[in-house]
């Protein structure tokens, strides 16, 4: 590992600072080794994701033929998957308003809201929107290949999108509902990181992944094994790739959201307490009643840090946001 490539961009490094650099690269080995949703495809349906073959479609945004050139110093720009709604509405909203330019991505079905979105975000100079099934490498690709044609670069990846499913204990699993959760929270995830690590290396100046996990994915819920054992593979996932990528100056992270207050989890949650013939959504989760329900906003917030110049020290780590619900 070369320690000199992490070191930001116009920092020059003194004598003293080369000779800090040095003594750390000669530290013993055992120093380091030793020691020890928002989910968006609806309630009404957990399997769009499997008819959708339609390559992404463009939304309020002219695209130009010529191809863009791409350069460090342009300004950034993120896709956020699973944007129509909820948690990644909120990202989309924050990272625009940090002045990136954003390319909301979510399910054919989602195209309305997404059109509403890009309206909020201050049109087509701002966003772009895109249909696209994240569980269909084809589809990812397009919609990479589409921003790079419209923006000239990727600079940041925030694979949001995944289903919740209906939940049910592991002695009465439907297996099937377990495919279509792997099929999406950890397929989907899979190539979001992949294809846009791939643009990234090829932009050669770095960049930023994140993922969606969640308190269900740190902690065993009872009822929730499904969504609990993709949002664990989440949080694997990010650890392994952010291993593999730091060497090439991309960072990756995850957030994992508790109750948040989403279309999706009211309506996920509703369905829940009434067969478990429980008023509130925590007892259901063995969650205790004093904790709060956060906001898409929190989440939001997180996630601009972990884009900023400020997080470029930050990799591997699946960050709780829950009001400590994961304790």
């Amino acid at each position: 590992m070369k320690l000199c490539q992490a070191i930001p961009r116009g920092h020059e490094t003194t004598s003293r600072e080369t000779r800090v650099i040095n003594n750390f690269l000669h530290l013993p080995c055992q120093l380091f080794l030793g020691a020890a949703e928002r989910p968006t495809c609806g309630d009404e349906s957990t399997k769009q994701h499997l008819v959708s073959h339609h390559p992404p479609l463009i939304l309020h945004h002219t695209i130009s033929n010529e191809p863009s050139t791409m350069s460090a110093a342009s300004p950034k720009v993120a896709v956020v998957t699973g944007a129509a709604q909820g948690i990644g509405r909120g990202i989309a909203s924050k990272l625009s308003s940090d002045g990136l330019a954003v390319v909301v991505v979510d399910l054919p079905t989602k195209l309305d809201a997404l059109t509403q979105l890009v309206d909020e975000l201050g049109g087509a100079s701002k966003a772009l929107a895109l249909a696209c099934d994240v569980s269909s490498e084809e589809q990812v690709q397009q919609a990479i290949d589409q921003t790079v044609q419209t923006y000239g670069r990727l600079d940041v990846m925030v694979a949001n999108a995944g289903i919740a499913g209906q939940g049910g204990s592991v002695a009465e699993a439907n297996v099937s509902e377990w495919e279509d959760l792997w099929h999406v929270n950890i397929r989907g995830t899979l190539l979001c990181y992949k294809l846009a690590a791939q643009q990234m290396i090829k932009q050669g100046w770095g960049g930023r992944i994140i993922g969606a996990s969640s308190v269900a994915g740190q902690r065993g819920i009872a009822g929730l094994g499904a969504y609990s054992v993709s949002k664990a593979a989440v949080k694997s996932l990010t650890q392994t790739s952010a291993l593999e990528l730091r060497e090439h100056k991309i960072t990756v992270n995850a957030y994992a959201p508790g109750l948040i207050e989403t279309p999706m989890t009211v309506g996920f949650m509703a369905r829940r307490q009434a067969a478990a013939n429980l008023t509130d959504t925590r007892k259901y989760l063995g969650l205790g009643s004093e904790l709060r329900v956060g906001t898409p906003a929190e989440i939001a917030a997180l996630v601009s840090y972990l884009v900023s110049d400020a997080a470029w020290f930050v990799t591997g780590q699946t960050i709780s946001i829950d009001d400590g619900a994961h304790l």
